[in-house]
């Protein structure tokens, strides 16, 4: 997906920049110009870029109220209009604001998210019926092939199907971790990742893990991130090892 970040001040563009690392095809439009002539408006500039077939994706860091402003004129319909991600200027959220499933708007949120530790809005209503979480550790180097095999072994012990599933969630350290992310992009799987932070202070009783003590200073790496990316989880299937993947499966109540 090629993606335009649109960021209106300096702490936009620091995140702008921060987002660019983990996207392959992206191009920045800062309003940080010092001199006046390379500024411009957020319509302006969304006149301009409001294709489609130039940009799947756009990536605002700016307030809602100034991004649906911009985009309403030139708004189609959900099949013709790019996905539209807002970030507020501080980069707490990654808000799924326009074509969030025919788009991709709403996997374009979990990756922004992802990519600055933000927390991902996503507000479509059959993504809020998916229940379960996968949570997902792995040895450095894992092959997508053993990624797609653990997923495919906790959905089948946990009687549920693909469909069923809202999202993976992995430690922050793995995030450019290939076998895991291309696995996630080719299911088409949002892949959420948990700071090493949040891990150290949970304390909801798992199956702890010697490796994950000794090489992140974490508890544990499946259990607990799939119980911290959802609200009100409960453990359906502990912790599982499957040729160098650990995996395991939680339920949102």
């Amino acid at each position: 997906m090629k993606i335009a970040i649109i960021a209106i001040n300096k702490d936009g563009d620091a995140i702008a920049r921060k987002i660019r690392k983990n996207f392959n095809k992206v191009d920045i439009y800062s309003n940080t110009g010092e001199k006046q002539q390379n500024r411009f408006s957020v319509m302006q500039i969304t006149k301009e870029i409001f294709n489609k077939k130039k940009y799947e994706g756009l990536v605002y860091i700016a307030a809602t109220g100034i991004v649906v402003r911009s985009i309403a004129p030139f708004i189609k319909n959900k099949y013709d209009d790019p996905a539209v991600v807002c970030v507020d200027t501080s980069g707490r959220l990654a808000i799924s604001l326009l074509s969030g499933h025919e788009g991709g708007a709403n996997r374009l949120t979990y990756k922004v998210a992802a990519a600055i530790g933000a927390q991902p809005v996503i507000t479509t209503g059959t993504e809020v019926h998916k229940k379960y979480i996968i949570g997902i550790g792995c040895r450095k180097g894992i092959s997508e092939k053993n990624i797609f095999n653990a997923i495919e072994h906790i959905i089948h012990f946990g009687q549920i199907s693909l469909e069923d599933v809202r999202l993976v969630a992995s430690v922050d350290i793995k995030i450019n971790e290939k076998g895991l992310v291309d696995a996630c992009d080719e299911l088409d799987v949002p892949l959420v990742f948990i700071s090493r932070n949040e891990i150290k202070r949970f304390s909801v009783q798992i199956i702890g893990s010697e490796a994950a003590k000794r090489h992140f200073g974490v508890v544990g790496i499946c259990e607990p991130c799939a119980l911290i990316a959802g609200r009100r989880t409960t453990l359906i299937l502990q912790k599982q090892v499957i040729n160098g993947v650990t995996v395991a499966l939680v339920k949102e109540n």
